[in-house]
């Protein structure tokens, strides 16, 4: 799986086993962005005592750590993408970062 894809894949099957699960939706486009709505969907899938969903959201997590990581290295070298969304993605709403 392309890395660029990863998190968003992740995310999505996170939305669907919540939504499945527990009744519970979630925004993907905000799971990708800011680090604060990913931490509490992360935090719902530890509470969800779904094995599925505890290792989603350790995942979600481990990518997110290594595009983040990946963006550090890319602005150390002056890269002019380190200035894009880190994974590429799009913002919530659709709009480009």
């Amino acid at each position: 799986m392309n890395d660029l894809q990863q998190r968003p894949r992740i995310a999505m099957r996170i939305r669907e086993l919540l939504l499945r699960e527990l009744g519970e939706s979630i925004d993907v486009g905000l799971m990708l962005g800011p680090p604060e709505y990913a931490r509490a969907v992360v935090s719902l899938c530890r509470g969800s005592r779904s094995p599925e969903l505890l290792a989603l959201g350790e995942a979600f997590m481990a990518a997110s750590d290594a595009d983040h990581e990946a963006q550090r290295r890319r602005r150390l070298k002056g890269d002019p993408m380190s200035l894009a969304n880190p994974a590429g993605e799009r913002a919530a709403g659709g709009l480009s970062a």
